[in-house]
């Protein structure tokens, strides 16, 4: 079940919506996925629109993201995409700005610190997992599990330095940050990884495991 009325397939021509938010992008995509999970956690009304992803995009897309990629949003008739640039954005205008918890935080420094950790696993944990994944040279599996591996050690000996194991929920303690956000859709493929490569998370990378 999703707050959204509508989903609808990819058309020739840009599908007619009624929300004011237009959610467009695909059920696999995990940087989609980042904006799904917290349009459903904060419960937004908004219209979702297919995106085949093994299709040649149709003009109408590439007019709302030139760089053709999902997801996108279009918001009252503007248009933004970059799924941590959308999540900013849905954080500032869907009233985070009074939540005790929000997404993300309203002090200057651990906003920096969620920015370096999102700009963390898309700049290294993301290339780590796919570099192993989709390699199909065996000899060089061995090289490329350990640096799966020292990906990992360094957000457990640095991210999650101060994280409680049993106390804590999420990377902030019990705040769900943008930080959680931007990671939860690529932990969710660890079984993924299980399967084709034989990998699994280190068993001393605890807090990992914990959180």
């Amino acid at each position: 079940m999703t707050n959204s009325d509508n989903w609808k397939m990819n058309e020739e021509k840009e599908p007619e919506t009624k929300e004011e938010l237009v959610y467009y992008s695909h059920p696999v995509c995990p940087f989609g996925q980042r904006v799904w999970i917290y349009l459903e956690e904060k419960k937004i009304k908004y219209d979702y629109v297919f995106i085949e992803l093994t299709k040649e995009r149709p003009q109408w897309y590439i007019d709302i993201n030139p760089k053709k990629k999902v997801p996108a949003i279009k918001h009252d008739g503007k248009i933004l995409y970059e799924s941590y640039i959308v999540t900013q954005y849905l954080s500032e205008v869907f009233g985070d700005k009074n939540d005790p918890k929000p997404l993300v935080s309203h002090d200057a420094y651990t906003r920096a610190q969620e920015r370096l950790w999102v700009d963390y696993c898309d700049k290294n944990l993301i290339g780590a997992y796919y570099g192993f994944l989709m390699n199909q040279d065996e000899t060089k599996h061995e090289e490329l599990s350990k640096k799966l591996d020292d990906t990992l050690t360094f957000i457990e000996e640095n991210g999650l330095k101060d994280y409680k194991e049993g106390e804590d929920k999420y990377w902030f303690g019990d705040r769900f940050s943008i930080v959680d956000l931007a990671f939860a859709p690529f932990f969710q493929r660890f079984p993924v990884i299980e399967h084709y490569r034989g990998y699994t998370i280190p068993e001393k990378l605890t807090k990992i495991k914990s959180w």
